[in-house]
This record gives C-alpha cells, structure tokens and sequence, in this order.
C-alpha cells in the first residue's frame, strides 16, 4: 500500500525514551525512502524537529506558525512559541533608531520584528556567554549578574543568574562553567546576531 498521505497521530507517545529515539530514526529513513507526504501529529518539540521538514504549530485549535524547523528557534513569531519551541528569556523594553532601550541599558540586536515601539527583547539561554565577573561588564551587551542556580542535565548546566529585578537562564557547557558556583559575581554577553525583538502580546 503506498497512500498519497499517511496520518501518524502520536504513534510513540508510549514508548521509553531509547526505543522512541530509534523508532524516529526508522520513520525518517521509510519515509524518505517512500517518498510518502506524511503528517505527524505529536505534542514532542523536539520530536518534530528531528522528523519535520516544515512544521504546523498549533495553540488550541489556531495555527500560529509554518515553517521549517530552523525558524521555530531563529525565528519565532510570537513570544508564545518561542517558549514552546526550546524556552527563552524576555526583557521587555522599546525599540529605537535600531537599538533596544531597557531598564537593563541599551542592546544592539541583530534581527526583529519590531523596528520602533514597545518589544520584548528576546535570547535564548544558549545563546548567552557566561564570562568571569570583570570581563567588560560596563560594554555594551554586557550585563553583571549573580548566579543564584545551577542545574547539571548531564549534556549541559541550566544556570539561573539574577540581574537587577530580572532573573535570565542560561545553558552552558558543564566544562566552561565548572568552577561557576551559586553566589558568584558575573558577566553575561548578549552577542546581537543572536538577539531578536518580538512584538508585546496582550494579557
């Protein structure tokens, strides 16, 4: 049987996470080589990652955003899916003449939705650098901070630093911030090719 298009609704949501690695994988390769349009409906970000080549993104029953996968992480629409697709830290602020105004200071930022007006700044935790305390923290795109978490996933450390009354998550190679410690003084890079504005959603 070789359908025009074959439904898979969730087909390894009961699945222990090696098996469920490996069925994507066996999906992916008889898919292609079947060359069969197929719609895999699942509730995995990730799992539509590794076998889409364009996604459909849903929130109760409205399309919010089509696309290649790529563009969930590059290139969210909205502030919504790009918490859904990976998380993200907002810092809200103003747009203008091409430089992001907040109560953090001033970010040159590399791309956005928003040219001029109210926007949220947004980065992605693993888009941050964690840097010793005294690296350049009065230049732009540095920001001092505290780190008041750690959390050791095993691929990488997930670490909380507060700056001022905002509290931003990066992920970090375990090496690069091994002798990082819950308290220390710091310096986090904002790098402006990988920051972005979005448009401030209603409550």
């Amino acid at each position: 049987v070789q359908p025009k298009v074959l439904l898979l609704d969730e087909p390894l949501s009961n699945l222990d996470a090696h098996l469920r690695d490996e069925m994507r994988e066996l999906i992916r390769t008889i898919q292609q080589q079947m060359n069969i349009t197929t719609i895999f409906v699942t509730h995995d970000q990730e799992e539509a990652v590794v076998l889409a080549d364009r996604i459909a993104l849903m929130f109760d029953g409205v399309l919010h955003q089509v696309d290649a996968p790529q563009r969930f992480y590059d290139g969210p629409v909205s502030a919504r899916v790009a918490r859904f697709f990976g998380g993200a830290n907002f810092l809200p602020g103003q747009m203008h003449n091409g430089q992001f105004e907040s109560r953090l200071g001033c970010f040159a930022v590399g791309q956005g939705a928003v040219l001029n007006g109210p926007a949220l700044l947004t980065i992605r935790p693993e888009a941050i650098q964690l840097c010793a305390a005294e690296s350049g923290s009065q230049q732009k795109n540095h920001l001092p901070g505290r780190i008041i978490s750690r959390l050791y996933t095993g691929a990488n450390t997930r670490v909380k630093v507060q700056v001022n009354e905002f509290t931003l998550t990066v992920i970090a190679d375990p090496h690069a911030v091994d002798a990082a410690r819950t308290g220390d003084m710091v310096t986090l890079y904002l790098a402006p090719e990988r920051l972005w504005t979005l448009p401030i959603e209603s409550p």
